[in-house]
C-alpha cells in the first residue's frame, strides 16, 4: 500500500476544550484480482494511437483500463472516451505535449501524477469485461491527440 497525494488537514472550530479536525488520505493498495505484465494497447501495435483499438481481457474478471491521452496539438475544449457503446466526457484542457492519465474505475485524472479537480464532465467509467472484444477510442474536442489504454488481465 502506498500514499496517493498529499494527505489533507482541516482543523474544525473548537467547540469547548476539545480540539477537532478532518484528516483525509488517500491511499493506493494492490489489487489481489490482477496479475502479469500490463497489456498496452494492441498486441504489436505501437503504443499510442488516434485510431480506434480494439481490446481483448484474456482474464477471468473485469479488468479496470487506464488510458493516457496526449495532445497532438491544443485540446482547449477536453475529449471523450469511448468503450464501446459507454463514454466519459473529460472537460480539462491539453496543452501540445501534455499526457493526461484517466483512470476509468475511479474516474480520475491526473496530469504528471497529480489528479486534475474537475475535470470529469458527464458520463460514466468503465472496465472491460472478461472474454469480450472492446473497440477503445478517443474523439477530442478540438484539436487532435492520441490514446493508449492499459490493464492488467484480471482472474478470480
Amino acid at each position: 500500500m502506498q500514499r496517493n497525494g498529499i494527505p489533507e488537514f482541516r482543523p474544525r472550530r473548537r467547540p469547548s476544550r476539545h480540539y477537532l479536525a478532518d484528516y483525509l488520505i488517500q491511499v493506493k493498495a494492490p489489487n489481489p484480482r490482477q496479475y502479469g505484465q500490463p497489456v498496452e494497447g494492441e498486441s504489436g501495435q505501437l503504443p499510442y494511437s488516434s485510431a480506434p483499438l480494439e481490446l481483448i481481457n484474456r482474464g477471468t474478471y473485469a479488468a479496470d483500463v487506464t488510458i493516457r491521452v496526449r495532445a497532438t496539438s491544443n485540446m482547449p475544449n477536453g475529449y471523450t472516451l469511448w468503450g464501446g457503446d459507454r463514454w466519459l466526457r473529460i472537460r480539462a484542457p491539453l496543452s501540445t505535449g501534455q499526457v493526461h492519465e484517466v483512470d476509468l474505475t475511479w474516474e480520475y485524472v491526473r496530469r504528471n501524477g497529480v489528479i486534475v479537480n474537475r475535470a470529469k464532465h458527464s458520463g460514466q467509467g468503465w472496465d472491460l469485461p472478461s472474454k469480450q472484444i472492446v473497440e477503445v477510442r478517443l474523439e477530442p474536442h478540438g484539436g487532435t491527440g492520441e490514446f493508449s489504454p492499459y490493464f492488467l488481465p484480471t482472474y478470480v
